[in-house]
C-alpha cells in the first residue's frame, strides 16, 4: 500500500522536475535567440555604415581630382589624394575583410533555428543537446548584444525579461552608459574623420 502511494507522488515530482527543466532550457534558448537578433542587427548596421563611408570617401576622392583647379593654390592636392586613398583602402578592407554582412546572415540563421527549437515539443534532453549543437555551429554574440536586449526590453519598452531560472533581469546605469558610449563612438568617429579631412582643405590652406 505504501509503495502504491509513493509511486504516483514520485511520478508527479518527476513531471514537475521535467517541466522546470524544460522551462529553464527554453528560456535559455529564447534569450540566446533574442541576443543573436541583436547581434544580427549590429553587424548589418556595421556593414551598411562601412559601405556608406566607403562610398563617401570615394566620392570625395573623385571630387578632389575633378575640382582640384577650383581649390586654393596652397592646398596640397597630392597629399589629400593619398590621404583619402588610404581611407578608401582601409574601409575596403573593413567591408570585405571583416565580412560584417556574412556574419549578420550567420546570426540570422542561428536565431531562426533557435526559434524553431524553442517551439519544439521534444524531450528536454533532446532540446538541450540540439541547443548546444546549434550555438556551437555559429559565431557567438557579445555581452553588448545581451545588454542591448535587456535595455530594449526593460528600459525602452518595459516588456520585462527573466533569466533561465526565472529571475527578473533589468537594466542598470553601467549598462546604459556602455551602450551610449559605444553609440557615440561608433557614429561620431567617421563623421569627425570626414568633417576634419574635408574641412581642413579650407580651414588650413
Amino acid at each position: 500500500m505504501l509503495l502504491n502511494k509513493m509511486r504516483p507522488r514520485a511520478q508527479e515530482e518527476n513531471k514537475l522536475t521535467e517541466r522546470s527543466d524544460t522551462y529553464s532550457i527554453k528560456n535559455k534558448i529564447w534569450l540566446t535567440s533574442k541576443s543573436r537578433m541583436q547581434a544580427e542587427k549590429r553587424y548589418a548596421m556595421y556593414d551598411n555604415v562601412a559601405h556608406i563611408i566607403l562610398c563617401v570617401f570615394s566620392i570625395v576622392l573623385i571630387g578632389i581630382a575633378v575640382f582640384s583647379k577650383n581649390l586654393p593654390d596652397s592646398v596640397p592636392i597630392d597629399a589629400y589624394t593619398i590621404w583619402f586613398s588610404v581611407w578608401v583602402i582601409v574601409f575596403s578592407v573593413v567591408v570585405f575583410g571583416f565580412g560584417f554582412g556574412k556574419t549578420a546572415v550567420l546570426h540570422r540563421e542561428c536565431y531562426i533555428r533557435l526559434q524553431k527549437l524553442h517551439d519544439s515539443r521534444s524531450d528536454v534532453e533532446v532540446i538541450e543537446d540540439t541547443y548546444h549543437d546549434i550555438v556551437s555551429s555559429y559565431p557567438n554574440h557579445s555581452d553588448a548584444d545581451f545588454d542591448r536586449l535587456i535595455l530594449s526590453r526593460t528600459l525602452f519598452h518595459s516588456a520585462g525579461i527573466v533569466d533561465p531560472n526565472g529571475k527578473p533581469l533589468t537594466w542598470n546605469w553601467a549598462m546604459l552608459g556602455k551602450f551610449l558610449a559605444s553609440q557615440i563612438l561608433f557614429w561620431l568617429s567617421p563623421i569627425l574623420i570626414l568633417v576634419v579631412s574635408v574641412g581642413s582643405i579650407y580651414w588650413l590652406w
